[in-house]
C-alpha cells in the first residue's frame, strides 16, 4: 500500500532544501570574499603554503588574462623550421627555448617577442634617438667600479651566491 503524500510534508522538505542551499551559497560567497581579501591584503609569502600557492596561481591567471598582451602574432619566429614534439620536453628545456610553456610552445623561444603590458600600437618609437644615449655607455657609467668597494651589508640572496 502506498504512503500518502501530504502537501505540508512537501512544503517542509522544499523549505529545508532552500535553507540548505542558502546556507551553502552564503558559505561559498564568504569563502570567496575571504580568499579575495587575502589576495589583495596579504602577500602570498605570508599565507599558509596551500593558500600561497593558490594565490600565486590566481595572480598568474589574472595577469595573463588582463595585463599581458600577446605579441607573438606580430613577428614570426626567426627560424622557420618547426621542432617536433618529444616527450622529454616535459622535463627538460630545449636550446632555443621552445616548449618551455607546453600550452604555448613558441612563448619564450629564441627570436620571439616578450609579452607586453600594453599593445604595440600604443608604442611610439623615435628611431633617431633609439640608442641615444648608448645603453652600454650608461651601464658602464653607472655600474663600473674602479676600485674594490666592500659591501656594508648582505641580504639572504647575496649570501646564497657566496
Amino acid at each position: 500500500m502506498a504512503r500518502p503524500i501530504f502537501l505540508g510534508d512537501v512544503l517542509r522538505n522544499q523549505l529545508a532544501n532552500l535553507v540548505a542551499l542558502g546556507v551553502l551559497l552564503v558559505f561559498w560567497a564568504g569563502s570567496i570574499l575571504f580568499l579575495a581579501l587575502n589576495i589583495l591584503l596579504i602577500p602570498w609569502y605570508r599565507l599558509w603554503r596551500g593558500f600561497g600557492i593558490w594565490n600565486l596561481v590566481a595572480l598568474r591567471f589574472v595577469m595573463r588574462m588582463r595585463n599581458l598582451i600577446d605579441t607573438s602574432a606580430t613577428v614570426p619566429p626567426t627560424e622557420p623550421r618547426t621542432l617536433k614534439w618529444q616527450p622529454s620536453f616535459r622535463y627538460q628545456r630545449t636550446a632555443d627555448g621552445r616548449f618551455n610553456d607546453l600550452s604555448a610552445p613558441l612563448m619564450g623561444a629564441a627570436g620571439t617577442r616578450f609579452g607586453r603590458n600594453f599593445p604595440l600600437s600604443a608604442l611610439k618609437v623615435d628611431d633617431q634617438n633609439l640608442v641615444n644615449p648608448n645603453p652600454r655607455d650608461v651601464s658602464l657609467k653607472l655600474l663600473r667600479r674602479d676600485r674594490f668597494r666592500p659591501a656594508a651589508s648582505l641580504n639572504l640572496l647575496a649570501a646564497a651566491w657566496i
